[in-house]
């Protein structure tokens, strides 16, 4: 349900930023330092700057994902080892009572 939820949410929000910039495809100048960039479309501006906010959301998504998962493997794996152990050892004599 949530998940559902979200890519609901994402797709209104991509949806209005391309309303946005189909509104505002004006030609501009930029200036970066002292580069020059004449007459580069605020579209483009506006899709470049979604894809690097995108992308500067998912690298550290991802990594903390793949921790995660690092860290459930390795509770699995002891509580595997746990299990093994008690599994082999002999019931206390006062529950045989």
């Amino acid at each position: 349900m949530m998940l559902g939820l979200k890519l609901l949410l994402f797709l209104v929000i991509m949806v209005l930023i391309a309303i946005f910039t189909s509104q505002n495809s004006a030609p501009i100048t930029i200036n970066f330092f002292t580069y020059e960039f004449p007459d580069v479309s605020v579209a483009v501006i506006i899709f470049g700057s979604v894809l690097v906010g995108f992308i500067g959301g998912l690298i550290p998504a991802s990594i903390r994902i793949v921790f995660l998962k690092h860290r459930l493997q390795r509770l699995e794996d002891y509580y595997e080892l746990k299990e093994r152990a008690n599994y082999n050892r002999k019931p206390p004599s006062d529950i045989l009572k």
